[in-house]
């Protein structure tokens, strides 16, 4: 969660869930961890 809040407050959650996605892992699974 931490990790979803930091990436939101440096604006860049967008981009980091889809540059997770191409490498073909799930962003909000990763979150939850």
């Amino acid at each position: 969660r931490s990790l979803s809040n930091s990436l939101t407050n440096l604006g860049i959650r967008d981009q980091y869930a889809e540059a997770v996605s191409q490498l073909g892992f799930d962003f909000e699974v990763l979150v939850e961890k």
